[in-house]
């Protein structure tokens, strides 16, 4: 095996998050490594702004990287394995939102409930299918929209408590 089909394996192995791709529940695991993520870029921007915004980009495009990946590698059945869009949702989600446990624990939950009504949504009254969109956007559409939408209503909810 050489550099290219070990850079490839791994990557797909980033996309799918290792088994989680092929559990029932995969999506809500998955979206659980968005914390970590989360914390580092906030430890990043209380460091050094520079340093934030480097990280920020690096780690776009490594994003990028292993999704485009995913697309030319995996066939279009195995396109559901892909749940690594779950975590940068999460991402979307609490960007610049307080990082207590209950908003956690409310993100969390909130994120999903908008991630399976942005799906219904789509799929239903729009009959937009996802994973005939262009590029890693089929991957992520739902999942950034979602992530968008809960950051609104975190904002909303934050405004009125």
């Amino acid at each position: 095996m050489n550099l290219v089909e070990r850079t490839e394996s791994f990557f797909i192995q980033c996309a799918t998050v290792g088994p989680c791709g092929n559990m029932p529940f995969g999506s809500i695991i998955a979206s659980g490594l968005g914390f970590p993520l989360i914390l580092l870029l906030r430890l990043m921007k209380y460091l050094q702004t520079d340093l934030y915004l480097l990280s920020f980009m690096v780690l776009s495009l490594l994003l990028c990287a292993i999704l485009e990946t995913a697309l030319l590698s995996l066939s279009p059945y195995e396109y559901h394995r892909v749940v690594l869009g779950s975590a940068i949702g999460i991402f979307c989600a609490f960007a610049y939102q307080p990082f207590a446990f209950t908003w956690m624990i409310v993100g969390f939950v909130l994120f999903h409930l908008v991630r399976i009504g942005v799906g219904i949504i789509m799929q239903q009254w729009w009959q937009i299918d996802f994973h005939l969109l262009p590029g890693i956007l089929g991957f992520l559409v739902r999942d950034l929209i979602a992530g968008v939408a809960t950051n609104i209503l975190f904002f909303i909810i934050r405004f009125f408590l």
